[in-house]
């Protein structure tokens, strides 16, 4: 079960939520703070000073899109903050505590846009925006929104349009923008345009831009200019090959990588394959010999 820190003030208590409100029966006694629990469908809490509650959530319970309101956590695997309160939500001695506004995400089908406030895009989803004024602030820290997307289940060869991310598992970048996607502060951010190629079949082909080969495909060819160019930065273009699914016996000419796990060279190419700026890149031809 997932639990979770939420803080109420006063003895009317109910738990922080948009659609749900259970009502919170208290017993105990101030005098006696670790003896003030409360007892309800099973959960229990306790008081961290005189006005303010500790209760112990099961965010199981909670469909996908619930809101709450948790104090000094981070959101738990499945949940992302949306906003951050502007006050802190408690203080004990010199430490305070922050609020966060989260919400219950990892229901949501694919294609599905989130704004969320100072978290990064979670694992199967991709920052599509980044605002460009900040979402949240308290004392001296300031918090980036971004706009969120939920990519693991779209269909090969889907094309994606990110900001200041980068091309995750499965996907491969196929152009860098000439232009930031966005500035906020001293921190400016790279847009790029993704493709998901993970279940592509062995000899597919694909474009990319800025990216090495991941693993189970080859580089064939590098272009002899750049894809783009950005700041200080450019950035090489490849088309790479899917070499996982050929059989034993296979042979392919590849440019400026290295043979695989379970391929040799067997030839090497007197001239250069490309030349890009102040570097040159040899071509091999490799023989696949194991699976």
């Amino acid at each position: 079960m997932l639990f979770i820190t939420v803080v109420f003030s006063f003895l009317a208590l109910k738990v922080f939520s948009t659609s749900i409100e259970e009502d919170v029966s208290l017993r105990g006694s101030l005098q006696k703070r670790e003896d003030l629990i409360y007892s309800h469908n099973g959960k229990l809490g306790h008081f961290i000073t005189e006005t303010e509650f500790v209760s112990q959530i099961d965010l199981e319970a909670y469909p996908t899109g619930q809101v709450l309101i948790i104090c000094g956590d981070v959101p738990p695997t499945g949940w992302i903050t949306t906003g951050i309160l502007t006050n802190y939500c408690a203080s004990i001695w010199t430490i305070s505590y922050i609020g966060r506004v989260i919400k219950r995400i990892d229901g949501y089908g694919v294609g599905t846009l989130v704004d969320v406030c100072g978290d990064t895009a979670p694992l199967g989803w991709v920052t599509t925006v980044i605002k460009t004024s900040y979402c949240g602030s308290i004392g001296t820290s300031y918090y980036i929104g971004r706009t969120i997307r939920r990519i693991d289940t779209y269909p090969i060869g889907t094309l994606i349009d990110i900001c200041g991310d980068t091309a995750p598992t499965g996907w491969v970048t196929t152009a860098v923008k000439t232009s930031y996607c966005s500035s906020i502060g001293l921190s400016s951010f790279i847009g790029r345009t993704i493709q998901r190629i993970d279940n592509y079949p062995a000899g597919t082909t694909v474009d990319i831009c800025g990216d090495a080969a991941p693993t189970g495909w080859v580089t064939t060819v590098i272009k002899s200019s750049y894809c783009a160019s950005l700041g200080l930065t450019s950035y090489i273009g490849r088309t790479i090959k899917k070499t996982d699914g050929y059989p034993t016996g296979t042979t392919l000419d590849i440019c400026g990588d290295n043979p695989p796990t379970g391929w040799i060279t067997t030839v090497v190419k007197t001239s250069y394959c490309a030349t890009v700026g102040l570097t040159s890149y040899f071509g091999r031809t490799i023989l696949k010999i194991a699976d």
